[in-house]
């Protein structure tokens, strides 16, 4: 498996994918063309035989020692294979690279796997939020401090 850059070739894959693997809070086209052409922000794929099998877009902030991770997905017939843990390693060693002291993400309080996989990495709650999602769901939002890795 090789883990690149997307690009804007990579959109239809990307579409289908977000649709597959997320039943909610999935991006759109527009929003995905934006993420990956104009945006200030990074995404990766895994590719195995041409194939995306996972992906994971950060976005940055000019003057911020924050990165966002604003999605991390993998096909569903590549989950538990480690594809997710491998595109997050990379994500933060790529903010560690752009100064970044904290890297930081939004998910669903009812998300118990992610929830679980991020806690394992040592991403904390830091704010609950209430009637986060479109549909009233509550938000977790949830930070890794960085700086406590390279110690």
């Amino acid at each position: 498996m090789k883990i690149r850059l997307a690009t804007l070739a990579d959109l239809d894959e990307l579409e289908w994918l977000e649709r597959d693997v997320f039943v909610q809070d999935r991006y759109h086209r527009a929003q995905l063309r934006y993420l990956l052409g104009r945006a200030y922000a990074t995404t990766h794929v895994a590719v195995e035989d041409r194939v995306i099998v996972g992906w994971a877009i950060m976005l940055w902030k000019r003057k911020s020692r924050v990165g966002h991770l604003h999605s991390l997905g993998v096909r569903r017939e590549w989950q538990g294979q480690g594809i997710g843990p491998r595109l997050l390693d990379l994500v933060e060693a790529e903010a560690a690279q752009r100064g970044c002291d904290r890297v930081s993400l939004y998910t669903r309080g009812t998300n118990d796997r992610a929830i679980k996989v991020y806690s394992q990495r040592g991403y904390k709650t830091v704010k609950v939020i209430k009637e986060y999602f479109p549909d009233g769901g509550t938000g977790l939002r949830m930070m890794k401090d960085m700086r406590e890795e390279r110690k």
